[in-house]
C-alpha cells in the first residue's frame, strides 16, 4: 500500500493515514514455503519450459 503526504500537511491528516496501514491484514508468506515438491531441478525445468537451450 502506498499513502502519498505532502509537505503541507498537518499532524492530524498524516497520524489518519499512518494509522490506515496499520488496519490492514498482512500476507503470511510462510504458509507456503516449501510447498512445492519437485522431481527434477529449477534449472530443468527452467530449460524445459523456455525451450531454447537444445
Amino acid at each position: 500500500m502506498v499513502v502519498i503526504i505532502k509537505t503541507l500537511a498537518d499532524i492530524k491528516h498524516i497520524k489518519n493515514q499512518l494509522s490506515k496501514i496499520n488496519n490492514i491484514k498482512a500476507f503470511n508468506a510462510q504458509k507456503f514455503c516449501g510447498v512445492v515438491k519437485l522431481k527434477s531441478s529449477p534449472i530443468d525445468i527452467q530449460n524445459k519450459l523456455r525451450d531454447e537451450w537444445n
